[in-house]
């Protein structure tokens, strides 16, 4: 007897000054961490005791503390708190095992509390109705200790919910400060769940669950102990949405530190005045608006791809709603684009989720924590993806076989085809071998290892090292303009492969490389540290964006061919007036029918913004970089000549078929700086319409936009010039005649 109440005493004596948490909680977990009580499967009996007790003397403390009830309304059930808490520590013998009087005794005092607890109500139902009450979940924990230990560790986060839950029902509960408490109540519970940590989340959120959101109907709709848990689940994991809400919101905003690393590094090695130069010096200062502004980097924000790892016993699926909200609200707040269409009917669900989207991919780890890492990796250099099935025969390379020399050979090309139409200076993934659909996984998988690490296999390391010396010999640099700077990073992974088959897969990034990843702490849903992000950045801009000389050109539309005539490869120009957007859709569209506005001398913007309405029903840009020209190439020539376009603004160039047509209906082609969405959106200063919105949806619909000093660059004249042309031409002899040392 003595020694029970010694135990009790030592564990929970009563502290009327500070309360229970600060201070009985913050005892116990010190003695489960020093073995006084441990958590293995000898002692399950005398855990859950210890459990029930720490519970019925919260319940005591806040029903006083509340005003709901005082001891001596406990009193008038038989609950006496020293005599209960003695008697739980002699219901255990020295074996753990509990006899059968013993355990309908400790019932009786735990229904006792409950029946305080719920003000007379010894039990309430739920699920399919399933009566709860304390004595049967006590009952149902002696005999999951028959089967297994997981069931047990879950009947204890069944029990503390309910008790929880009924408390959290009391309006006065809301005005109790839990701040100090919860770190205890999780330092308590990773003793009680270390292998069970949707239990945990479950302990974790209700102990801190103070507002007035709850639902009860959440709770009911269960039929069993198991579905019980995971629906109370859904209503606590809070502070999971929140915490992956914040991580969407910081990879669309916040260039990674590495990434900022080597773009610092590059800003410098262009000439001065160059339109290599000018292009950086615009990159560097929308780096820095998206991180002032909280705005997208670029407006086109990918798809999202998420890679995942979980402790054995998380909820998944549940993981996966979670994650869901937080996509839709992160497109509802503007910091992510709708970027979901449906392939089939071309309608885009308008929240950037759908079938197979976002993107998931789920692992099992033997940690405690949660890890998330997210890519949002934009259409434009998507498109370059590229894969390779070995031998092959290469332009301007010849023969790649089936070794490393081979690989080497495709990597390069990969680099080279991509010219400007990635958004260079670029960051490449790749995969060796495995099969087709995996090399492509495999290869964006690379993307995730940091730009200055080094590849733990030597001679992958030496072939990467290799890679970054000659691709930037390519002299395709900043937007396919020329220069110093192609690549800023080459990720290499080898995988196992057919003796049919040999893939070379490379995952094409742009400047804009958006990945960030967090460790979630399983009790309760929150950040514990971010992976690649910069906390405190500093500045990347020297400059306010394109330095401006006065020598630029003005164009005011309508613009007239005069005008137009006078332009040549080189010159930069700024816009100001009515410009029009339109991508893909509206092209396809606007082939076979007339356009719902004048174009007669206007300018068309390859652009999917991202817009916001107010609340006076205005619409505003918050993300308006170029798009990837190239696509339009079928189209544009002929839509130029139909509506009367003098000015057609992308990125990347466009081909010969368009280049013939600038030269026969007298336009150009102006190139701005992809990614830069903050840069430009800056210049809008007033949306006039939209046309299209329901049908083509945000991206693709045909914006009226009045800009201000629109600065862009021409890199396709009407005298039948191509800054991209001569670029390409330039560095295709230069790939030709690298040379490439035998790796092996």
């Amino acid at each position: 007897m003595k020694k029970y109440q010694e135990q009790a005493n030592r564990l929970f004596v009563l502290h009327d000054e500070i309360g229970f948490y600060p201070h009985r909680v913050r005892e116990f977990s010190d003695s489960i961490d020093n073995g006084t009580v441990l958590c293995d499967r000898d002692n399950t009996e005398r855990l859950f005791i210890d459990m029930c007790t720490v519970t019925c003397h919260f319940i005591r403390d806040v029903l006083t503390e509340t005003g709901e009830a005082d001891i001596d309304d406990a009193a008038i059930y038989g609950i006496d708190m020293p005599r209960d808490v003695t008697f739980f520590y002699q219901a255990v013998d020295n074996s753990g095992q509990t006899t059968t009087g013993k355990t309908h005794a400790v019932c009786d005092i735990l229904d006792r509390h409950f029946i305080v607890m719920t003000k007379g109500s010894q039990a309430f139902e739920f699920g399919q109705g399933e009566v709860c009450t304390c004595r049967n979940l006590f009952l149902f924990a002696l005999a999951a200790a028959d089967q297994s230990e997981c069931q047990i560790r879950q009947t204890f986060s069944v029990l503390g919910s309910l008790i929880f839950h009924i408390v959290l029902r009391k309006k006065q509960f809301a005005t109790i400060n839990l701040c100090s408490s919860q770190i205890n109540v999780k330092s308590v519970l990773r003793c009680f769940y270390k292998k069970s940590v949707s239990s945990t989340f479950l302990w974790a959120q209700v102990a801190s669950k103070t507002d007035s959101s709850y639902h009860s109907d959440n709770v009911y709709s269960a039929g069993s102990f198991h579905d019980f848990v995971d629906s109370y689940s859904r209503f606590l994991m809070e502070h999971f949405r929140k915490s992956m809400l914040d991580l969407i919101i910081q990879t669309s905003t916040n260039l990674p530190a590495d990434v900022r690393r080597a773009m610092d590094a590059i800003i410098d090695r262009e000439a001065p005045g160059s339109q290599a130069a000018m292009a950086l010096s615009t990159i560097a200062r929308n780096i820095d608006m998206a991180e002032e502004n909280e705005g997208a980097i670029c407006q086109d924000t990918g798809m999202p791809t998420f890679k995942i790892k979980t402790p054995v016993g998380v909820n998944q699926l549940q993981l996966k709603e979670d994650i869901l909200w937080a996509i839709e609200e992160a497109t509802r707040l503007g910091k992510l684009r709708p970027n979901t269409v449906d392939p089939v009917t071309g309608k885009n669900s308008g929240n950037n989720i759908g079938r197979g989207a976002p993107i998931f991919y789920w692992e099992q780890w033997e940690r405690d924590d949660i890890e998330v890492k997210l890519i949002l990796k934009g259409g434009g250099c998507e498109n370059q993806n590229i894969q390779y099935s070995l031998p092959a025969t290469l332009d301007h390379l010849g023969k790649a076989g089936r070794d490393l020399d081979g690989v080497r050979k495709c990597i390069l090309h990969a680099v080279w085809q991509a010219q400007g139409e990635g958004c260079s200076v670029g960051a490449i993934g790749v995969a060796i071998g495995s099969d087709r659909a995996s090399g492509y996984a495999y290869a964006k998988d690379q993307l995730f290892r940091e730009l200055d690490d080094r590849n733990p296999d030597p001679v992958l390391a030496k072939l990467e090292e290799d890679i970054m010396e000659k691709s930037n010999k390519l002299q395709i640099g900043p937007m396919g303009f020329g220069g110093n700077s192609t690549l800023i990073g080459c990720k290499i992974g080898s995988f196992h492969r057919l003796p049919a088959s040999f893939f070379v897969s490379v995952a094409y990034d742009c400047w804009a490389f958006r990945r960030l990843a967090v460790h979630i702490d399983a009790a309760d849903g929150t950040i514990t540290d971010w992976m690649y992000r910069d906390a405190d950045p500093s500045a990347m801009a020297r400059s306010e964006g394109i330095p401006l000389t006065g020598d630029e050109i003005v164009l005011q539309p309508p613009i007239s061919e005069k005008e137009i005539r006078s332009l040549k490869v080189g010159d930069i120009v700024l816009i100001t007036g009515r410009m029009f957007t339109g991508r893909d859709a509206l092209h396809t569209y606007l082939i076979n029918h007339d356009s719902p506005v004048d174009m007669q001398g206007s300018v068309l913007y390859h652009c999917g913004p991202v817009m916001l309405k107010d609340e006076s029903d205005e619409w505003h840009v918050m993300a308006a970089g170029p798009t990837t020209s190239i696509r339009e190439e079928p189209y544009q020539a002929d839509i130029i000549n139909k509506f009367g376009i003098r000015a057609v603004i992308g990125k990347g160039g466009m081909g010969a078929k368009t280049l013939q047509g600038l030269k026969d209906s007298g336009a150009v082609y102006l190139n701005a700086i992809g990614g830069a969405a903050q840069y430009y959106a800056q210049t809008v200063r007033k949306v006039h319409g939209v046309h299209f919105l329901e049908e083509f949806g945000i991206p693709e619909a045909l914006w009226e936009f009045e800009v201000e000093g629109f600065a862009a660059i021409v890199t396709m004249d009407s005298h039948g010039n191509s800054l991209h042309e001569e670029v390409r031409t330039d560095s295709a002899e230069r790939l030709g005649a690298l040379e490439l040392n035998v790796l092996q």
